[in-house]
């Protein structure tokens, strides 16, 4: 859908939007930075003509107090936008007008060690079961699994179907992803058995079981029916997290949900490494399965992984040293 603004360049922004929206994807992040921007324009510049570097640095001002790392997100989807102005209105200032912000200190993410995950598993599996919600410690280790195993968004999660899943194929289809990606997703033999599980258990209950219901238990915490909402999921499973000990009773600090992501694509690069394989002809596979949009964002994924750069140094090293063949070498 078409976002619809409101401000003195209403028909450029749509004009932009329409454009946008051809390319594939919902831009959700991009159109909501747009929005924003145009009801600025509506309370402080609403006689704006063109988007001149005085208009663009009031607009950056008003988000100077974030983070570097959210004024960049701001102002790199405002650029975007006036690149596209730009060619209908050359007066329109762009990226070349402004000095670049000062770079933060590259985010690293918690990768969780194999025992973590495993205390997290059996964290989830002692949980106590309620009438409400009897499925309650398989669900918790069922959206673990998915997103420690196959390397899934937790929004991707909440919105599986069991239509989504092949049992005899071992395979689940993603939709609504967040690049507007449909992709098929094949489970390791263990998940697949998890999964299947989980079914039977919810049959048994006699749970509604139809293609286009919900994958997960639909009554958590006490809802009356659907599917799990994915704040409620993600409160659990901080939650969860917490009570293993590995993130502090109170704040943001410590190991997030989407860590686990991270940590899949990391273990995965780590065994490659270690198996001998071909790392950067293996990455655009990783790429597809984890439903990135090129190499490229798979590859940022693991360029701040110490472990990660830790093999890939030790692999040079060894490939550094190694003897030429035929060289002679000194007594």
């Amino acid at each position: 859908m078409t976002p619809q603004f409101q401000g003195p360049l209403a028909s450029e922004f749509n004009r932009f939007a329409r454009q946008m929206l051809c390319t594939g994807g919902k831009h959700v992040t991009l159109f909501t930075t747009v929005m924003r921007f145009d009801a600025f324009l509506v309370r402080n510049h609403p006689a704006a003509q063109v988007l001149t570097k005085s208009i663009l640095s009031d607009w950056f001002s008003s988000f100077g107090h974030l983070k570097p790392s959210s004024q960049r997100r701001y102002r790199s989807a405002t650029f975007q936008l006036c690149k596209a102005l730009h060619g209908r209105e050359p007066k329109t200032a762009t990226r070349e007008d402004f000095e670049p912000l000062r770079r933060s200190r590259p985010f690293r993410p918690y990768i969780f060690s194999l025992a973590e995950v495993t205390d997290l598993l059996r964290a989830a599996r002692d949980l106590s079961r309620t009438p409400v919600n009897p499925l309650r410690p398989w669900t918790m280790e069922l959206v673990l699994v998915l997103l420690y195993t196959a390397g899934l968004r937790i929004g991707e999660v909440v919105r599986l179907d069991i239509g989504d899943y092949d049992a005899q194929d071992e395979t689940l289809v993603i939709r609504e992803t967040k690049f507007a990606k449909t992709r098929m997703v094949p489970l390791s033999s263990s998940a697949s058995k998890v999964l299947d599980s989980y079914l039977r258990r919810r049959r048994r209950l006699g749970v509604r079981h139809g293609l286009m219901d919900s994958l997960l238990w639909p009554l958590m915490h006490g809802g009356a029916g659907g599917r799990p909402s994915l704040g409620s999921l993600q409160a659990a499973l901080v939650r969860l997290i917490r009570g293993c000990g590995l993130k502090p009773p109170k704040g943001r600090s410590g190991p997030r949900i989407h860590d686990m992501r991270h940590t899949f694509a990391a273990h995965r690069v780590l065994q490659w490494y270690r198996e001998g394989a071909d790392v950067q002809a293996c990455l655009p596979h990783l790429s597809t399965y984890m439903g990135h949009r090129g190499v490229e964002s798979t590859q940022l994924y693991l360029s701040v992984i110490p472990e990660v750069l830790q093999e890939a140094s030790l692999r040079f090293g060894r490939i550094a040293c190694a003897p030429v063949l035929g060289d002679e070498v000194s007594p």
